[in-house]
C-alpha cells in the first residue's frame, strides 16, 4: 500500500529531487551518447515525479525563496482555484490576501533561517473564497549543485476535522448538562417520596408521573447518543418493524410532551391516518426529535401543528409545523450534520444536536425521506414523506 505519510511523501520527493540532481551531472554526456535522446533513467524520473506530483489528493508545492512557487501539483492548483502554469513562477502574494501571504513568508523564512523542518497550522483563502484550515508540513533541502535552498511543502486540509473535534468537545459539555437536569428531577421527586411519607394519594401519583416523564426525557437522550455510536461505528441500526397505526405514535408521542407539562399548543390534523410497516420505537425517536426541536425554538403557549396527508397513491406524508424563530440558510444546510448546533441555538435552548441527524437517518432506514422548508422569525416545517407500502431496510 501506498504511504502518503507527510514524512513518506517529502521524501519521496526529495529522493525524487535528488535523483534529477544527479541526472542534471551527467545530462550533457548523455546528450552526446543519444544524439539528444532522453536516456530510459531520465524518462522513469519525469513519468515518476508527475505521478507522484499529480495524481494524490495531497497539496505538494516547491518554493525556490519564502514567497515564489517553483512547481505545485494538481491538488495545490485546484485549491488556489488557478492552472498549474499559472501559478508556478509566481509569488504567494498574488495568490493569497495580503495577511495570509505575509504568515506564510514569515513561517518560510524561519524553515530557510533554522534548516529544520516545521509543522504549521493555517487558514487561508482557498478557490471557494472560503478560509480552510491547512496542517502545512515544511522542509528544506539543497540543491547539490546549485547550492541553493528551496522548500518542499505539503498540506492537508484539516477543517472538517477541526470543526468535528470542536462539535465534539461543546457536545461532551453539554451532554452533561442535559442528562444532569432530568437526572436532578428524579432524584429530587423520588426522595419527596421516600421521606415525605403522609403525602396525599394526589401528590404522589403527581410526583410518580414526573419521575416517568424526565425518565422518558433521560431515555430519549441516551437513546440519541447511542445509536449516533451505532453508525459511526459502522454497525449501523436494524428495524424491528411491524404493523402500525401512524395516526396513534403522533398522539402517543404528543401526549408524552402533554404529560412533561410543555406549556404548547398542540393541533393534530392527521387524514386518514395509514397502518405502516413501522419500528415503533425508533419511529417514536423521529417524532419525539422533531417535536422536542419545535417546542425548544418556538415560544411559550405557541401552536405547534401536526399534519398527515396522502401524498399520493404510494406514500403519506407529514408535516411538523411550528412558529418560532426559524433558521437561517446556513443553519438549514447544517441542521442534519451530527453534532451541529448554530450559534443562536448555543445561547438559547439546550440540545446535544444529535436529535435531526439521528431522525434523519430513522426515517431513510423506512425508506421515507426527510426535509424542512424555515424562514426566519416565522418557524419551520419538517416533512416526513413515508412510502405506504413500506418495508423498511434491515427489518429484524
Amino acid at each position: 500500500m501506498t504511504d502518503l505519510t507527510p514524512k513518506a511523501v517529502l521524501g519521496d520527493l526529495a529522493e525524487l529531487i535528488n535523483i534529477g540532481d544527479d541526472m542534471d551531472d551527467s545530462k550533457d554526456l548523455n546528450r552526446n551518447k543519444n544524439c539528444g535522446l532522453k536516456d530510459d533513467q531520465s524518462l522513469w524520473f519525469e513519468l515518476a515525479h508527475s505521478v507522484l506530483m499529480d495524481n494524490i489528493p495531497l497539496q505538494v508545492w516547491f518554493l525556490t525563496d519564502e514567497v515564489h512557487y517553483g512547481s505545485v501539483n494538481a491538488a495545490h492548483a485546484r485549491f488556489i482555484g488557478k492552472d498549474k502554469s499559472s501559478i508556478e513562477g509566481r509569488n504567494l502574494y498574488e495568490m493569497f490576501p495580503e495577511e495570509e501571504a505575509d504568515a506564510c513568508a514569515q513561517s518560510n523564512r524561519a524553515v530557510f533561517k533554522s534548516q529544520a523542518p516545521v509543522v504549521t497550522e493555517q487558514w487561508i483563502t482557498g478557490a471557494e473564497r472560503d478560509l480552510r484550515l491547512l496542517k502545512i508540513y515544511k522542509t528544506p533541502y539543497r540543491d547539490r549543485l546549485s547550492g541553493q535552498t528551496y522548500l518542499a511543502c505539503y498540506a492537508e486540509d484539516i477543517t472538517e476535522q477541526r470543526q468535528m473535534e470542536a462539535l465534539r468537545s461543546e457536545f461532551l459539555s453539554t451532554a452533561a448538562h442535559e442528562l444532569r437536569t432530568p437526572l436532578t428531577s428524579i432524584m429530587g421527586f423520588a426522595e419527596l417520596l421516600k421521606t415525605r411519607r403522609q403525602l396525599s394519594p394526589e401528590k404522589q401519583g403527581r410526583y410518580s408521573s414526573h419521575i416517568l416523564a424526565q425518565s422518558k426525557v433521560l431515555k430519549s437522550i441516551i437513546d440519541n447518543y447511542l445509536n449516533v455510536s451505532r453508525i459511526e461505528s459502522g454497525r449501523g441500526l436494524t428495524l424491528e418493524a411491524g404493523r402500525e397505526n401512524l395516526g396513534a405514535l403522533i398522539h402517543e408521542v404528543v401526549k408524552r410532551f402533554q404529560d412533561q407539562g410543555v406549556e404548547r399548543r398542540f393541533s393534530c390534523r392527521i387524514e386518514d391516518a395509514p397502518c405502516l410497516v413501522l419500528d415503533r420505537m425508533k419511529f417514536m425517536q423521529v417524532l419525539y426529535n422533531i417535536l422536542s426541536n419545535a417546542i425548544k425554538y418556538s415560544g411559550a403557549a405557541s401552536e405547534i401543528i401536526v399534519k398527515g396527508t396522502t401524498g399520493n397513491e404510494n406514500s403519506y406524508l407529514l408535516s411538523i409545523i411550528d412558529h418560532g424563530q426559524g433558521m437561517t440558510r446556513e443553519e438549514q444546510k447544517r441542521v442534519f450534520d451530527k453534532y451541529y448546533r448554530g450559534k443562536r441555538a448555543r445561547c438559547q435552548a439546550k440540545g446535544l444536536g444529535l436529535g435531526m441527524a439521528v431522525a434523519k437517518y430513522l426515517v431513510t432506514l423506512h425508506q421515507g425521506s426527510l426535509w424542512l422548508e424555515s424562514e426566519i422569525g416565522k418557524g419551520t416545517t419538517v416533512y416526513i414523506e413515508l412510502p405506504c407500502e413500506n418495508r423498511g431496510q434491515g427489518v429484524a
